[in-house]
């Protein structure tokens, strides 16, 4: 049984790497961070932009999806954005998960440097989403 990943699956791992990548800028680099609504108004519009259910599912499908991706698929849970119903508690563990990831074991092709980066980021979106003032407690 090989390991190696095929073409379009390191397609779709590139895609989702630079959809993480590009939700954390828009939220480290955001200019006027106290508009949070019309701020999370714009986030939803650009996920929708990026064929929001085929991004969504691989991103819950995908092998690292708590480490990588869990404060994403919990803002997708708050808004109800792709297949994902609007759930506030399955958002607020998504969130709480990102905030308190711990080291785990690589096990998978990525080096530990780039798996400790895509879960730093997950884990900065995460605290950002959960602790913003108007959170969805």
């Amino acid at each position: 049984m090989s390991t190696q990943k095929s073409q379009k699956e390191m397609e779709y791992e590139n895609f989702l790497k630079e959809f993480l990548e590009d939700f954390y800028h828009k939220i480290a680099y955001h200019s006027n961070i106290d508009d949070f609504e019309n701020f999370e108004n714009k986030i939803i519009k650009w996920i929708r932009l990026a064929d929001e259910i085929m991004c969504i599912e691989l991103m819950v499908n995908h092998q690292n999806k708590d480490l990588w991706f869990s404060s994403i698929i919990g803002f997708c849970y708050q808004y109800g954005i792709g297949k994902c119903e609007i759930d506030k508690s399955k958002a607020l563990d998504s969130y709480l998960f990102a905030v308190n990831i711990k080291d785990e074991e690589v096990t998978n092709h990525l080096n530990e440097t780039d798996h400790n980066y895509f879960k730093k980021l997950n884990s900065t979106i995460g605290k950002y989403l959960e602790f913003r003032p108007h959170n969805i407690k």
